[in-house]
């Protein structure tokens, strides 16, 4: 209920499989960052997660539809992707590959511009 600390998963992983403790990522070893906030921060960390996942949607929402604004859109269009890509690990774990610097600009963007008033 409450998890079991940031980065645990590692310890679970490692308990299964001794060859992975030298090569072993504690960040990315559970595949669904659903079931790691569960996992690890346990059901008040998921809430939180999911607040932000909403948050994110709420405000891209906001900015592209009620405001038409181009950022907007671009991170309303950029919200699905981010959705299955949680469902797989966390998109945003690599920032150093093409895919995570692309997704952080976009969401970056939309997120800390504004509309001209």
């Amino acid at each position: 209920m409450l998890g079991s600390g940031t980065s645990s998963g590692g310890d679970l992983a490692s308990q299964w499989e001794k060859d992975l403790e030298t090569g072993l990522d504690p960040n990315r070893t559970l595949h669904n960052e659903f079931l790691r906030a569960v996992y690890e921060w346990g059901l008040i960390g998921l809430a939180l997660a999911l607040a932000l996942i909403l948050l994110l949607i709420r405000n891209a929402w906001q900015m592209a539809v009620r405001q038409g604004f181009v950022p907007g859109f671009a991170a309303l269009a950029l919200t699905p992707t981010v959705l299955l890509l949680l469902i797989t690990g966390n998109p945003l774990a690599g920032p150093g590959s093409a895919a995570g610097v692309g997704l952080l600009l976009i969401l970056s963007s939309g997120s800390s511009q504004r509309p001209p008033a």
